[in-house]
């Protein structure tokens, strides 16, 4: 991963052999992140590849009362 701008170019079937788990298991893990906003992914075009980046976030800090 590129430290700088967040990207990587692992493609999906290394990460699923390198994690030993299905692609599925990556795809539902991608929609996660997604989900809760710490990663976008964007697709060029119909069955292309995807662009994942991964998205900047602060670690909440706990006040005290």
């Amino acid at each position: 991963m590129d430290k700088d701008n967040g990207t990587t170019f692992v493609g999906l079937n290394r990460m699923s052999e390198e994690l030993r788990v299905h692609k599925r298991t990556i795809n539902k893990w991608f929609r996660e992140l997604s989900d809760r906003h710490l990663i976008e992914r964007h697709q060029l075009k119909f069955n292309g590849r995807c662009c994942t980046h991964v998205m900047p976030y602060e670690i909440p800090t706990h006040s005290s009362f």
